[in-house]
């Protein structure tokens, strides 16, 4: 290697071209291996071995900045959760550089102290699928936490509501009572018909269900209430709308269109922002378990045709049983 001069940039870009380089944090070294292949003469680096090599191998992935590779993520319809707060920490970031190390760096930024299962869930799996949808070239996500279940106090859904009452929708916080208080699905709730609903029988049906088979449900005392005050109760027309009258379209992403008023409320509320329109079904699923302890009636009324109901049957919290009833959620009177 004697008599070659370099300047610390080309030799960083030509490193990077080859991928002839190893990484710790931001810190870069190379083996005689990687010197070797940087300084090789052109011709050997266009032999037909090479060229083939170079061909299968998905083109300047490494040298994408994040920033480009989130928005080609976020505008193919993909999953779009937690993207912001990666966006604001990873920036220009090219993805060549994000290995172990500089995730760990991430999550004590973005997410400190958090359990492993949110640092899984949050930054984990959507970095890697931003990367993988570029190529394919997985990390390893923290091992440990098992699968956990989010939901609000019977005080934390009192706040949501009332922050709820506040903004322009008079559809909203009868919306949030409906969620918690009967565990439908967003896709099945915002396509209830409003005759559907028969408030004096206390019955709702619904038809676009997950699994494709109509449900009826009860209607508990206090969703009844909700319901009352809105105008399209007994007409035909979804009974859940947007401010301005129009339908909502359900989409994937963190609750569809309801996901901007939703995420207000919840700031507003102080609220974590795990907590999510599908938060509401887990909310839904665990006092319902608490209040009946009753697990069939639980799978019947949540529509669950495999066995994922029996994660909320467990111990609820001390109290939280007697909470719930206080604050008027009346689910012992199904």
């Amino acid at each position: 290697m004697r008599g070659i001069s370099i300047s610390e940039r080309v030799l960083r870009e030509r490193a990077r071209k080859l991928g002839a380089y190893r990484q710790i944090g931001r810190t870069i070294f190379f083996t005689p291996e990687d010197l070797q292949k940087i300084f090789e003469p052109t011709a050997s680096r266009n032999s037909p071995d090479t060229l083939a090599e170079a061909k299968a191998a998905p083109a300047g992935w490494r040298d994408m900045p994040f920033s480009k590779a989130l928005a080609a993520y976020r505008d193919s319809g993909k999953d779009a959760r937690f993207l912001d707060k990666l966006l604001l920490h990873f920036q220009e970031m090219k993805l060549g550089d994000i290995n172990n190390v500089s995730m760990s760096h991430a999550s004590q930024s973005i997410y400190p102290g958090r359990a492993p299962a949110t640092l899984r869930r949050q930054l984990y799996v959507p970095v890697s699928a931003i990367i993988n949808f570029v190529k394919d070239n997985r990390l390893r996500a923290p091992k440990g936490g098992g699968q956990r279940t989010v939901f609000m106090t019977p005080d934390e859904v009192e706040m949501l509501i009332r922050a709820a009452g506040k903004q322009p929708s008079a559809f909203l916080a009868p919306l949030i009572t409906f969620l918690v208080g009967q565990g439908a699905r967003m896709g099945e709730t915002l396509s209830l018909r409003g005759n559907d609903v028969n408030l004096s029988a206390r019955y709702a049906i619904l038809r676009d269900t997950k699994n494709k088979q109509e449900r009826t449900i009860t209607l508990i005392p206090r969703v009844v209430a909700a319901l009352s005050l809105l105008p399209t109760i007994g007409n035909d027309g979804p009974v859940f709308r947007r401010f301005d009258g129009k339908e909502f379209k359900e989409r994937k992403s963190r609750g569809g269109q309801i996901r901007n008023p939703f995420s207000y409320a919840v700031e507003q509320a102080g609220l974590s922002d795990e907590v999510t329109p599908h938060i509401c079904r887990h909310t839904w699923a665990t006092w319902h378990y608490a209040v009946n302890k009753d697990p069939l009636l639980l799978k019947k009324e949540g529509g669950w045709l495999s066995n994922e109901y029996q994660r909320y049957v467990k111990s609820a919290p001390c109290g939280l049983a007697e909470s719930i009833v206080y604050h008027g959620w009346g689910f012992s009177t199904l």
